[in-house]
């Protein structure tokens, strides 16, 4: 599941990066808007696919709070990396263009924080979601109980000893 959510934040984090430097107005506040609800979207899906695949069940409020967490953590460090250009530098050595070393400086901060947070929501998603509760750990028990306590059926082997 690793390399899936690794290419799945790499194409997230490059489309977002695209529409917010090239497509969308240079408004700050449109960009944030843009990024943060698909942050957010991007986040519920990772931890409602994780709690779904793992027991079948849905934290809508982990959830919820999972995708507030990454829209807040992309938000924030597109905005570091619009107001504060020391940021932009080592990607300006290389590329002259301040648009385009904007954007790659910024697929690159947000592409590696994307994937801590994804792989951090995916974990707690499921640590969280797929916990048992204590009627259901005493039914299973009493059922490994009764199983352990049957009487094994006496098996025949017929072993031939030869001299």
């Amino acid at each position: 599941m690793k390399k899936s959510l690794s290419s799945l934040c790499f194409i997230f984090t490059i489309t977002v990066m695209t529409f917010v430097s090239f497509i969308l107005p240079k408004n700050i506040t449109t960009q944030l808007i843009f990024l943060g609800t698909l942050s957010f979207l991007f986040g519920l899906y990772v931890s409602v696919n994780a709690s779904k695949k793992k027991c079948k069940k849905v934290g809508k409020l982990r959830s919820l709070l999972h995708g507030i967490f990454t829209a807040f953590i992309s938000m924030g460090i597109f905005t570091l990396i619009t107001y504060i250009t020391i940021l932009n530098k080592p990607v300006g050595l290389f590329i002259t263009n301040a648009s385009v070393a904007k954007f790659i400086a910024g697929f690159i901060y947000i592409f590696f924080a994307l994937q801590w947070i994804i792989k951090r929501n995916y974990a707690a998603s499921i640590e969280k979601v797929c916990t048992i509760c204590s009627t259901d750990l005493v039914d299973n028990l009493k059922k490994y109980n009764n199983y352990l306590n049957k009487k094994p059926e006496p098996t025949t082997t017929s072993i031939e000893v030869r001299d």
